[in-house]
């Protein structure tokens, strides 16, 4: 069946098809039916236990959530370019929804209907199974609807049988009703299973929506990982937007048939069994709304739920026990020791009695798994009362031995030096600053380590003070990978349950790391050669993930770990000078996976170990569909130049819908920082805009870029010519006597930079071969159609307005304002120097730049000036003073200098006399003077504003390859 295209327009564009009014008539009857029958009758109470009313939880403020969803819902341009992907498909699956709608719930079935009949892709249809008959027979009159009524709700599961069966569908949804959808929904998961004909079970992100203040308010976001069959053992973190696939859905018996969350939980299980991981699929766009008034009663979902979980693990032929977990509605596997191998746990120390004490005592007297040998690998141990303890341990403890490495400190060599003597068929790494605490421990990772499936097993590792340092490895954290859940206390919960629950990561720390000796050898262990020190645990975890094995954390296992003290106290600077190497090595290596790690969320940050939201690039674009251009931008500051040069263009050129743009904060914000490698790359950036790209914290990120995101274009820009400032100019202290120098590093690391001027880019001519020039404009929004007062005044008003750094300009005029003062009433905004205070009538403050244009126009002039000093700076300035004097139609004395040429105003040179001539001629012919303004105006509004030129900054911005791709 092939599904008709809609126009992206709502309830409007459904077309005549779909008829949508029928529904306003079914819903009016529908919230006036009595309740028939009154109540849940008992035999069905069972089947509704997700819809049962809980205790709220806590009040929490998602005002931060609600904002960023208002952000990051799907734009009609976005939701355009989706549906003109999908048009090219020659057949599109259907999705049928089913909804079990008891009459005591009537009321949440308008905001489903609502949401499905605002999709834009009518790849759907639904039938609503209910204890009651439909109240509207134009219902029936719509091939997308249908409505069957039981007699008993015993009929349920052969009804939701009856109905898949005959259904044209091959994806199902079943559940209850008041879910709401975003409109991009089935066309994205459309667009999403026709890429990948092997998920036979689809999942989105999903929140909860209810009311505020009579206004919709949505909260507790999950923003889940990637197919996690652990997780999934611990819990139902698949949700409520989840899809099934006919295949899949007629494998499930019909005690499965249960709507809801346990329908998905069984059908994911399933999945799991019969086609694989791969069978698994995730959307993470948060496009699924769960009603506030239906929350789940998760004690009852784990205890329908453990009878599923138990018959999948007998599937699967694993001997494992289930419990209802610590957390409500989660799970706790106990795998069974089937056997119990020797397990050859690898010791690396060096010195620091008090740290191998402490870890090999705890580890003899807590460990209850009764087959384990210990290797201590001394690496150059030098103290005496080591030396004596590890020979004392060896006496004493025939399992004991101490293996000497007398090389230099390479963490992967000596663990693997160890391996090929250790004798156990599994190996435990583990670091000598570790404390054991439960005598279980050993025996938990091992009989997770007996299955197929699993290539390492790790443990969660705690601080001293029982805050959490290990909670598992994110790829990509902190730029390159780092631990999850760092500082969270002990007993909570974290985000989703997950610092309770067992579950799969792409990498745990080798600080209490099992693994299969043979499994270590099949992928060449540690990597003694790129990650001596750091990061050879996660290199070797994802070395395992290439050849399917799973990395399993396991809260069960906790041990207090000092964290890395014997690197601390004994590597010395050279060798933390190979952390900037590992780092590189494994960016460069592991980039796919560090850009998305299966256990996170493009939508949480890489910056924060607490699964937060990633407020910091949060870009709005949806890459793997969108074909806009995507730049990331970073302007010098939030006032003129970084508007001008950065925010304006880019937000001029987004709005318009020439790119896709993230504007980072400007470079004197406090939150000001330059995105990570993997940051820039997860996000799809192809575009950098760096502006004024010369300071200490962005020469060393443009190194970094030139090696690990060798795809990126990088633009520089310049507003000036800072090599050439004045001997006044205030900014001279900051930029430093080595500004050239910085410039031309700069400016290495980029591929183009875009100017103000030509003689800027003269400037730069050898420095970098890709050089445009890009004059300022002005936006239209915020300059046309200012209010400018236009009073009657006693005396003509001359002013300026700009900032300090122009105190050598003004100086000119001081003889000028002191002839001039009995004439005019002079009036400045921002700088005004102290000598010519006595003659100025009035000083305006300095305003925000967004703030500046309509208090620039409230000066109400009569005549504006522009005084420059003839120096080689000024002469590589633009012409905006003019731009903004003149959309406001003021007429302008200027100095005549080559930014100032071509424009319709009165120049004058630089002496005291021909600037007060050329006042006084304005002042005393005013309708010359006004007419010269209004010229002044037009020529401003027919050259010079931002959207006549969004063609030249595309240009300018865009790397050729680009634009010949996509062409304007």
């Amino acid at each position: 069946m092939v599904p008709p295209l809609l126009s992206g327009e709502g309830l409007g564009g459904a077309g005549e098809r779909l008829r949508f009014d029928y529904l306003r008539d079914y819903l009016r009857l529908l919230a006036d039916a009595p309740n028939e029958p009154a109540h849940i009758p008992d035999d069905l109470a069972a089947l509704f236990r997700t819809c049962v009313a809980a205790t709220p939880p806590a009040e929490q403020d998602y005002s931060n959530y609600n904002a960023w969803l208002q952000r990051h819902r799907w734009d009609d341009l976005a939701c355009r370019h989706l549906l003109e992907l999908t048009q090219h498909q020659a057949t599109l699956p259907l999705i049928h929804w089913l909804i079990v709608l008891p009459a005591s719930q009537s009321a949440l079935l308008g905001s489903t209907l609502i949401s499905l009949a605002q999709q834009t892709l009518a790849a759907w249809r639904l039938t609503v199974i209910a204890d009651f008959a439909c109240p509207s027979p134009e219902f029936a009159q719509m091939d997308e609807l249908s409505w069957i009524r039981l007699n008993s709700w015993e009929e349920l599961s052969n009804a939701l049988a009856d109905q898949a069966r005959q259904s044209p569908a091959e994806w199902f949804w079943c559940g209850y009703p008041g879910i709401q959808l975003e409109p991009v929904f089935i066309n994205l998961a459309v667009e999403l299973i026709s890429r990948h004909p092997e998920w036979r079970f689809v999942y989105t992100d999903e929140d909860v929506v209810g009311q505020r203040l009579d206004q919709e308010y949505w909260s507790r976001p999950q923003f889940k990982p990637d197919a996690n069959l652990d997780l999934l053992r611990s819990s139902g973190y698949i949700g409520h937007a989840s899809l099934v696939h006919r295949e899949l859905w007629e494998s499930l018996p019909s005690v499965e048939l249960r709507p809801g969350l346990l329908l998905n939980y069984a059908a994911a299980l399933r999945c799991f069994e019969q086609f694989g991981e791969a069978a698994v699929g995730h959307i993470d766009e948060m496009v699924f709304h769960q009603p506030e008034t239906a929350p789940v009663d998760w004690p009852a979902f784990a205890r329908d739920a453990l009878p599923l979980l138990s018959g999948h693990l007998q599937r699967q032929n694993l001997a494992a026990t289930v419990n209802a977990g610590s957390l409500p509605g989660t799970f706790r596997v106990n795998y069974r020791l089937t056997q119990t191998p020797l397990v050859s746990i690898i010791i690396p120390t060096r010195n620091r009695l008090d740290l191998i004490q402490s870890c090999l005592d705890s580890l003899l007297a807590r460990t209850r798994y009764p087959h384990f040998e210990v290797l201590i690998v001394d690496n150059r141990s030098d103290e005496p009362a080591v030396l004596d303890y590890l020979q004392q341990q060896t006496r004493q403890d025939a399992r004991v031995r101490v293996i000497p490495y007398p090389d230099e400190y390479n963490y992967s060599a000596i663990n693997n030096h160890a391996a090929q003597l250790a004798q156990g068929e599994f190996l435990l790494l583990l670091n000598n600053d570790t404390v054991i605490l439960r005598d279980d421990w050993l025996a938990t990772l091992v009989a997770i380590g007996l299955r197929p499936d699993v290539g390492a097993v790790g443990g969660r590792l705690i601080y001293p003070d029982h805050s959490v340092q290990h909670a598992g490895i994110i790829v990509g954290l902190g730029g390159v990978a780092d631990h999850i859940g760092v500082g969270l206390p002990l007993g909570k919960s974290g985000y989703m349950g997950r610092a309770q629950l067992n579950q799969n990561f792409s990498a745990a720390t080798a600080a209490c790391l099992l693994v299969r000796r043979q499994v270590f050898f099949e992928v060449g262990g540690l990597d003694e050669r790129d990650f001596a020190v750091l990061f050879n645990d996660v290199d070797f975890c994802l070395k395992l993930g290439t050849r399917g094995y799973r990395i399993v954390w396991s809260p069960s296992v906790t041990l207090i770990h000092h964290g890395s003290s014997t690197l601390q106290s004994e590597v010395d600077i050279q060798r933390l000078a190979h952390t900037r190497r590992e780092q590189f090595a494994l960016i460069e290596k592991w980039r796919a996976r560090l850009i998305h790690d299966p256990a996170y969320n493009r939508h949480l940050s890489l910056r924060h170990r607490n699964w937060r939201l990633d407020e910091a690039m949060d870009a709005l674009w949806h890459p793997e569909f969108d074909p806009l251009s995507r730049v990331v931008a970073l302007p010098c500051d939030d006032a003129g130049v970084g508007h001008y040069r950065v925010s304006g263009p880019i937000g001029e050129l987004t709005r318009h819908a020439r790119i896709r743009s993230l504007l980072l904060p400007d470079g004197q914000s406090p939150r000001r920082f330059m995105p990570e490698p993997i940051e820039l790359s997860r996000i799809k950036a192809q575009v950098l805009l760096l502006q004024n790209a010369f300071t200490d914290w962005q020469l060393p990120a443009l190194k970094v870029y030139a090696q690990l995101n060798p795809d990126l274009f990088k633009v520089f820009g310049l507003d000036d010519l800072v090599f050439a400032l004045p001997a006044n100019h205030p900014a001279r202290q900051y930029l430093g006597k080595d500004i050239k120098t910085r410039l031309r590093q700069g400016l290495a690391g980029c591929d183009r930079a875009v100017v103000t001027s030509e003689p800027i880019a003269e400037a730069l001519r050898g420095l970098i071969a890709d050089i445009r020039v890009m004059p300022n404009y002005l936006e239209r929004s915020r300059w046309a159609g200012l209010h400018v007062p236009r009073q009657e005044h006693r005396k003509p008003r001359v002013g300026w307005a700009g900032g300090i750094h122009h105190a050598g300009d003004l100086a000119l005029l001081q003889p000028v304002i002191e002839a001039t003062a009995a004439e005019v009433d002079w009036v400045f905004m921002g700088l005004c120097l102290d000598a010519a205070r006595p003659w100025v009538a009035e000083v305006h403050p300095g305003t925000p730049f967004d703030a500046y244009p309509a208090a620039l126009a409230a000066l109400d002039l009569d005549l504006a000036v522009a005084p420059l000093e003839h120096h080689r700076f000024n002469r590589a300035k633009s012409n905006l003073r003019l731009l903004e004097y003149g959309v406001l139609g003021w007429p302008v004395v200027c100095t005549d200098i080559l930014p100032y040429q071509n424009a319709p105003v009165t120049r004058t040179p630089n002496n005291p006399d021909a600037w007060i001539k050329a006042i006084r001629e304005h002042i005393h012919n005013p309708e010359a003077s006004i007419a010269m303004g209004a010229e002044l105006q037009t020529w401003v509004l027919t050259h010079w504003m931002l959207d006549q030129h969004l063609d030249d900054w595309l240009n300018a911005l865009l790397p050729e390859a680009t634009l010949m791709r996509n062409p304007t």
